[in-house]
């Protein structure tokens, strides 16, 4: 395969969303991944998914100003684009409501498959079920999510 085909080929627009899609999807949990010190862990957290959050919109709004885009990936874009920032305000609403609840700090992730990791720092010496019952509720009440994996970070 030529070059000239290649090119051809990523100039389809399903093609391409896809793409944008997968590595957005890749970014979009790679600050987990990222091991910060201990002290840190959940500031350096929520700032690699700022960055994160911010490289994928400006990624969608240059992808959504092509004027060669079909009105359907236009329109697939745009859904992709509003579940991400929905995403990224209920994080941020989960970890607010968990801090008035009396966790020290705390660190949401909601992944593409409706599925939350909450990492915390509680105020009490251990997580126990009463905590674990706690977080649930706040997720069922916010995001209406079930599906919930907590994790302790001291």
């Amino acid at each position: 395969m030529n070059i000239k085909s290649k090119i051809s080929l990523l100039k389809k627009p399903t093609i391409i969303i896809i793409l944008v899609l997968l590595i957005a999807n890749i970014a979009q949990f790679s600050y987990i991944q990222r091991q910060p010190s201990k002290t840190d862990f959940f500031v350096q957290s929520r700032l690699n998914r700022d960055q994160t959050l911010s490289k994928i919109i400006s990624t969608y709004k240059a992808m959504l100003d092509d004027k060669n885009i079909s009105m359907e990936a236009k329109n697939t874009l745009e859904k992709k684009l509003k579940e991400e920032i929905n995403n990224a305000n209920m994080e941020n609403k989960i970890e607010v409501i968990l801090n008035g609840k009396g966790f020290g700090d705390s660190f949401a992730a909601i992944s593409d498959n409706n599925r939350v990791t909450i990492f915390v720092r509680s105020k009490h010496k251990k997580l126990n079920s009463q905590s674990a019952k706690i977080i649930q509720d706040v997720l069922m009440e916010t995001a209406n999510i079930k599906d919930v994996e907590v994790v302790e970070k001291k």
